[in-house]
């Protein structure tokens, strides 16, 4: 009987939510022309969501026309429609579409409790069941919003190491320690190259954007303007090669250790040197460790007391330099030497600041699409 009593009773409060006309509260999501406005009643809403009992009660609500108009960030409409939808009637329609861990976040963010009642044996069963899927996800390959109100609510369900290597990731962009940064489930960037490759292409262009995530499709096509082994070491045919070509970015490998370090250069090398006081400050100096894994890949960048790198531009040096140090500095003739020291940019880039050999050094145009 009180199984029919509350099927009735929920059943009647859809139709309220549905059929009303005199709600008294307008929530709109999204931004723009993607705006979804959601009718509702205030007295519904506190009563069922502390979140709401707390919003709707502010002397500072907007209101028009006579109607209560909130605005919502931070869940799309799909969710939000699950979720009034639930408030209305107690009961939660989902469909294999669904994204449960958006729906839970949303749950946590308008405090319904009932729907995140979970117990330390359902987080242990559930755990369980994806561990072994957890290491396919691409947790490192998402904006720090999707990681803050879709990950980080179930840090329960992952491990102590990989839960640091996420928060350090996402708040420092540090390199993980312990876990494996899979390669971006992407159309690779084809690249004429002996060095490297499509996945180390996809990490340069994330540097250049200054972006926490590989994007989607990244939008650079790298070619190929100078090797040393197949145009010559030394500076002429660099210089007929690269100048006057845009950002381009170097790439060597280190005689001794077999590390991959380069440059990238927002300005491109020109034909004749620039004025005094001129540089660029978007130039990075990194290193892509062995090449095989991208847990060694750092970057540097110019720092603030530099404002900018002066010295980018210069091939009078015998070939490209990056900062006062220099940074990086790359001798083109037979002795196939470079040099790397610390000054215009964060860090350095090298095991061991001073003089090294390199075996062979290739230089890209990077292009937009």
């Amino acid at each position: 009987m009180i199984t029919e009593l509350f099927s009735g009773l929920s059943q009647d409060f859809g139709r309220l939510l549905d059929n009303a006309d005199d709600y008294n509260v307008i929530i709109e999501i999204g931004d723009g022309p993607n705006v979804k406005k959601f009718q509702a009643h205030s007295v519904v809403l506190r009563a069922r969501s502390p979140y709401f009992h707390t919003a709707l009660s502010s002397d500072w609500l907007r209101r028009e026309n006579g109607y209560i108009v909130f605005k919502q960030l931070g869940v799309s409409s799909t969710i939000f429609s699950a979720i009034i939808k639930y408030m209305y009637n107690g009961t939660m329609l989902l469909d294999d579409d669904t994204d449960i861990f958006e729906l839970l976040a949303a749950a946590d963010q308008f405090s319904l409790h009932e729907l995140l009642s979970w117990r330390k044996e359902d987080f242990s069963a559930l755990q369980k069941t994806i561990n072994r899927l957890i290491p396919l996800i691409r947790l490192f390959q998402m904006t720090p919003a999707d990681y803050c109100h879709k990950v980080r609510p179930y840090k329960r369900l992952l491990s102590k190491n990989l839960q640091e290597d996420l928060l350090h990731y996402y708040l420092a962009n540090d390199t993980p320690k312990s876990s494996t940064i899979l390669p971006p489930r992407i159309a690779p960037i084809q690249i004429d190259s002996v060095m490297i490759g499509p996945q180390h292409t996809a990490l340069i262009a994330r540097w250049i954007d200054n972006e926490s995530t590989i994007k989607q499709g990244v939008q650079y096509h790298f070619s190929l303007l100078f090797r040393a082994s197949r145009d010559g070491y030394s500076i002429n045919p660099l210089k007929q090669k690269c100048s006057d070509k845009g950002p381009v970015v170097i790439v060597l490998k280190v005689r001794d250790s077999g590390k991959l370090i380069g440059g990238y250069n927002s300005i491109g090398w020109k034909t004749e040197k620039l004025s005094s006081g001129q540089g660029t400050s978007d130039s990075f100096v990194f290193t892509l460790g062995d090449g095989r894994s991208p847990d060694g890949a750092k970057i540097a960048r110019v720092t603030s007391s530099a404002a900018i790198d002066k010295d980018v531009d210069d091939l009078a040096w015998h070939g490209p330099r990056f900062g006062k140090g220099p940074d990086l500095w790359v001798r083109m003739n037979s002795d196939q030497s470079g040099e790397a020291r610390k000054d215009t940019y964060e860090s350095s880039i090298v095991d061991t600041e001073g003089r090294f050999r390199w075996t062979d050094c290739e230089i890209f145009s990077v292009v937009k699409k």
